[in-house]
């Protein structure tokens, strides 16, 4: 499976490709090591960086992670173009502009790729950094988005009681964990209101990448399988729920 997600990856060798892995709450730079390193192995052509942007600070709002997220991003991809980064492959040292200009002319002048691999929440803040302005000269290069267990549909139907009671006493002791409220959709009265309901219906998201992969995993006891697939086939949702109508159309709308 890593090296069929590798190959989807790499398959267009014309123009660099830069892929962005997010970790997602509470996360930190170590937690995708593993994706990175089978990626350097099985698409060595490819480049890679961790987000740093949102170390520590996954208590705040998607909105405010998904904006450092972006501006992130336009750092690292003006680093890619002006050639400030290693080789394609590896190396020590930066390439020069020059090298990097050669480089681009040598693959026909294509555009960088950009690609996403998010892990938990913080596929959510990918999705809410693609609506930050610092986003809209990539929205047109985008490639490969890689979600390992992202709560896409957020928690409005959840099947595990002792997991949501964790995120009760978890909201409970830190109040000042936005991005909690917002995926249990307790941030606004209204669903509808609700941040990461408005988000699915930003035209900003899936539908700008090549390639989506969704995985989700039956040992997974965080995630809900039909928030990480964004599929609610087999999902008994009771009928005249203002919350099930929401949760069909988020997914519809996806």
């Amino acid at each position: 499976r890593a090296a069929a997600i590798a190959a989807s990856i790499a398959r267009e060798m014309l123009g660099e490709h830069m892929v962005i892995l997010v970790h997602g709450f509470a996360g930190s730079l170590q937690d995708l090591r593993l994706v990175r390193a089978h990626m350097r192995l099985l698409a060595p052509g490819t480049h890679t960086h961790v987000s740093s942007a949102n170390q520590d600070k996954t208590m705040d709002s998607l909105r405010e992670m998904g904006a450092r997220l972006a501006e992130e991003t336009a750092e690292v991809m003006a680093d890619l173009v002006a050639g400030s980064l290693t080789p394609r492959g590896g190396g020590r040292t930066p390439r020069s502009a020059a090298m990097a200009a050669a480089e681009r002319a040598a693959r026909g002048a294509a555009l960088p790729r950009l690609s996403f691999v998010g892990h938990s929440i913080g596929n959510l803040i990918i999705r809410a950094a693609l609506t930050h302005p610092a986003m809209q000269p990539f929205l047109g290069r985008m490639h490969t988005f890689l979600s390992i267990s992202g709560p896409h549909l957020g928690y409005l139907h959840s099947q595990n009681s002792l997991f949501e009671s964790g995120l009760w006493v978890l909201k409970t002791l830190k109040p000042s964990a936005r991005c909690l409220h917002e995926i249990t959709f307790t941030d606004a009265k209204k669903v509808e209101d609700c941040y990461l309901y408005r988000l699915a219906h930003a035209p900003q998201s899936f539908a700008l990448f090549r390639h989506v992969i969704l995985v989700s995993s039956p040992q997974d006891r965080y995630v809900p399988h039909h928030s990480a697939r964004v599929q609610l086939t087999g999902l008994t949702l009771k009928k005249g729920s203002k919350r099930a109508a929401a949760l069909r159309k988020m997914a519809a709308v996806l």
